[in-house]
């Protein structure tokens, strides 16, 4: 499933972390609900939700989202979230949820190779 690197650097690196996913690869850029009004999973495994933003903070509601509403997450999947640019304290709250932040393609074929 190889995705595209057109559109914005958002979308390229969603798209380049599909590609690290692999054969794991489930979803991307999956909407949920009608029309995407649930939201939208960036790349799903089978054992992974991982949100992908470029952004330095804001993603604490998403992630939330992500593991607590399920619509989202029926099966209660682990949440990853990739963020090369995430600051350290927005990092931290991040982390109280439970949730892994990684900020690197290296990083996150670890933390997805410690569960096959």
């Amino acid at each position: 499933a190889e995705k595209s690197a057109s559109g914005s650097a958002g979308d390229r690196l969603e798209a380049e972390v599909a590609n690290l996913v692999g054969d794991d690869l489930q979803g991307f850029n999956k909407k949920i609900g009608p029309n995407g009004s649930t939201g939208e999973i960036d790349v799903e495994t089978d054992k992974y939700l991982i949100e992908v933003t470029i952004e330095k903070s804001g993603k604490k509601s998403q992630i939330e989202k992500l593991l607590n509403n399920s619509g989202m997450n029926p099966e209660k999947k682990k949440v990853i979230l990739y963020a090369p640019n995430y600051k350290d304290t927005p990092k931290k709250a991040i982390e109280k949820l439970g949730v892994q932040v990684v900020k690197s393609p290296e990083e996150l074929k670890n933390v997805l190779d410690k569960v096959k």
